[in-house]
This record gives C-alpha cells, structure tokens and sequence, in this order.
C-alpha cells in the first residue's frame, strides 16, 4: 500500500547544514515546494540502494509510525500512520544486495513554543521544530520515509 506523503509538510532549514555541524533546528511550510531539499526512500531500491545507506549521523529524517506497509504487508501497531521527524544520532544498520536490517536511533524533532500549529499539523502552513534532547526514538529502515538534505536554499 501506498503511504500518503501528501501530508508531509515541505522542510525548510532554518539555517544552512555546515560540514561539521548538525542540524538543531528546522521550519515547516505546506507552502513552499522545496523537493529538492528532500530526499523520499520512493526514489531509492532495497538493500544497498535504500535511503538509510545515505543517511549519516546529524541528518534530520522523516519516518512513520502507527501502521506501515513493507512489501505490501501490513506491520506495526494497528494504529493510523504517524509522520514524524528525528535527528539521527546513531545507525546501526546492515544492507545486502536486497534487504536491510537494523535500528536508527536519534532525538524527536518537536514544535517550538512560539509554534502557531498547536498538536494539529496537518492543518499547519509553518511550524518550526527543534530537537528534543528528552525525547530518544528509534526505529527500523523500513520505517524511514524521507531524508532531509544539507543543501542550503538559493
């Protein structure tokens, strides 16, 4: 089954990634296309090909949560899908010729105060999110949705 990306809010750095620094902080925005800034396992293959083979520590990553499909099959909680967002920390990830295995840990990506989306956002146009040094997540590669790239806006 197909995994609605329709209601993954675009992303927007705040601030340009740097080599050596990771990202804290990030803007939401329903209202500008900034594709280019976000890499989808859609356009990726299995194993050595996945998207987590590309993620690297630092990296800011979309991942479902509740119900989810992998190779048309139905797993997790039962639950509607989630879309949530996570600062990798760590990957401990093994891929093969057309499979992967493993865990990617890292901090929730949580609203900001000042944020004006309240627990609603799929209704939101802009949020801003920072990380959550209280909030460790973990999850599998077939969870991973998205990668957030480094690239800066022009």
């Amino acid at each position: 089954g197909a995994h609605a990306l329709s209601v993954l809010p675009m992303a927007i750095f705040s601030a340009c990634r740097e080599r050596g620094k990771i990202a804290s902080s990030l803007s939401l925005s329903s209202t500008n296309n900034n594709d280019e800034w976000i890499e989808y396992q859609s356009n990726h293959g299995r194993g050595q090909d996945h998207l987590s083979a590309f993620v690297e520590e630092g990296d800011v990553v979309v991942y479902q949560g509740g119900t989810w499909y992998v190779d048309g099959v139905e797993v997790g909680d039962g639950t509607d899908t989630t879309f949530e967002y996570c600062r990798v920390e760590t990957l401990q990830v093994v891929w093969t010729h057309n499979c992967e295995h493993g865990v990617i840990r890292g901090y929730q990506m949580v609203p900001t105060e000042d944020s004006d989306c309240g627990d609603d956002r799929d209704e939101c146009t802009t949020q801003s999110m920072t990380v959550s040094l209280d909030d460790s997540v973990e999850f599998g590669p077939e969870q991973l949705v998205a990668r957030l790239t480094s690239a800066c806006p022009n």
